[in-house]
């Protein structure tokens, strides 16, 4: 059954782009009509807009031209340049519906993580809407479509994809568990995909039904992530993001309420964070990449200095638990491989701090593209 639904809305989906695919050719035709006709408008407002300045001119010359003239030939600006607006906004939408077209990267990096939450139920990426398509067309059933109609974007920096108004699918019959939207946000984030939830609605009906999300995808990644370059602050972040999992349960034990930020002190690159019985010191990033076959590999260490009077066997556990909840892929950095935090020895028994030490690989895309 699974294979035959595959099969029936793979089939759809084809014919949803082919019919696409054909009003582009008729867009590409009236384009080339409008601009035709915006060269034509162009010409007769200049010649209306000389025609203007020649009866004023003539006024103050002392000739006695009609004031009609100069009414009538007023109009004619007015209308040619409505027209000239309203010829270009024209061809403004024609060309963007083009280059949007055939276009569905984020659609395609979304598709995973669907399909991670409905096992066993096809997920097909488009760049056809499918607005129009009836619940009654059981044979696709259950089946997710995840349609992009606008053109993604490449952010340089971080490396990531983003596309608005990503609209998912889920055509299903009634017996079928709904859509859960929460399930959606939460395995984006673990994959540190960012999306921003604009509406959904469940389907209803008798027996097919279809549950829609759409998404603002602010930052996901197709693969290795294109970076220009890695991002230091990025890194910096790192270690703050897992010291700050052994300050939260520090918090937690002793009842403290602690305002956000509160806590935070930064001198120059060195974070320190505090809490009562617990003070990490957030330790510059060492970075050091190499590139091979245009994949770029960061291999990075930071270390975490710890004063504190828990048993420092439950702070490692802790940083652990912090390492666990970083998302797969850190932007500006790439894909995140093997983080992981090892306990160290102190320098000296005078020292009150213990090192944990922190260290991973990344990985990504070499680009040369310019930041968007």
């Amino acid at each position: 059954m699974a294979n035959s639904n595959a099969k029936n809305i793979k089939a759809m989906v084809g014919r949803a782009e082919e019919n696409l695919r054909a009003t582009e050719d008729e867009a590409i035709e009236e384009i080339d009509s409008l601009t035709e006709r915006l060269t034509e408008l162009e010409a007769r407002l200049s010649t209306a807009e000389a025609e203007v300045k020649k009866i004023e001119r003539s006024w103050l010359s002392g000739e006695d031209v009609p004031a009609s003239d100069l009414a009538l030939a007023q109009a004619e600006v007015e209308k040619l340049s409505t027209q000239i607006k309203g010829a270009t906004a024209t061809r403004s939408a024609l060309t963007h519906r083009i280059t949007s077209a055939r276009d569905c990267a984020v659609a395609d990096a979304l598709a995973p993580i669907v399909e991670s939450i409905l096992p066993g139920v096809p997920v097909v990426s488009t760049y056809a809407d499918t607005d129009y398509w009836s619940p009654l067309d059981s044979s696709a059933r259950p089946a997710v479509v995840i349609v992009q109609t606008n053109a993604s974007m490449h952010n340089a920096r971080s490396g990531a994809l983003s596309a608005d108004l990503i609209t998912v699918r889920y055509l299903r019959s009634t017996i079928h568990v709904p859509l859960d939207f929460a399930q959606i946000d939460k395995a984006c984030f673990t994959q540190g995909i960012n999306v921003q939830n604009r509406y959904g609605t469940l389907g209803s009906g008798a027996e097919f039904v279809t549950d829609v999300v759409k998404l603002d995808v602010r930052a996901i990644w197709g693969g290795l992530p294109a970076l220009a370059e890695a991002d230091v602050s990025a890194a910096q972040n790192i270690g703050q993001a897992v010291a700050s999992s052994a300050i939260a349960y520090d918090r937690d034990l002793g009842a403290v309420v602690v305002s956000r930020g509160a806590g935070l002190e930064r001198t120059g690159e060195i974070v320190t964070l505090r809490s009562p019985k617990l003070t990490v010191v957030v330790g510059k990033p060492e970075l050091a990449e190499t590139v091979e076959d245009g994949t770029r590999t960061i291999a990075f260490r930071q270390t975490l200095g710890v004063n504190t009077s828990h048993d420092l066997g439950t702070i490692e556990a802790c940083f652990n638990q912090g390492i666990n909840k970083l998302p797969g892929v850190v932007a500006g950095l790439g894909v995140v491989e093997g983080l992981s935090v090892v306990r160290g020895m102190r320098e000296s028994q005078g020292t009150p701090y213990t090192p944990f030490i922190i260290t991973g690989r990344f990985t990504s895309r070499v680009s040369d593209s310019v930041a968007a």
